[in-house]
């Protein structure tokens, strides 16, 4: 048996509302890396905690920076930890490259 499933069709308006959420978000993104990121070029080494993904979109947008490129940046993972814990695992990090 074959069953013809129609696709909904997409308005222009829809069409256009969604990429303008989308560029609109993306842009959001981008003004928020930019102030993480403005307050970071004069340290040697950054230690990002958070979810995954952004943590990975963090580091490509920091990474992305002329004047960051040359600075290590690690990633941790902070599935319910305290700040204690983190300040402990940044403590503990830092102190092995030393």
């Amino acid at each position: 048996m074959v069953k013809k499933i129609d696709r909904q069709e997409h308005t222009d308006k829809n069409y256009k509302n969604e990429r303008f959420e989308l560029a609109k978000n993306t842009l959001e993104i981008k003004k928020y890396f930019k102030a993480i990121t403005d307050e970071f070029t004069h340290d040697n080494a950054i230690f990002i905690f958070g979810q995954g993904k952004a943590q990975e979109e963090l580091k490509n947008a920091l990474k992305q920076i002329h004047i960051l490129k040359t600075k290590t940046i690690e990633l941790g993972t902070s599935a319910k930890i305290s700040i204690n814990q983190i300040i402990a695992r940044v403590a503990e990090y830092f102190e092995e490259e030393l």
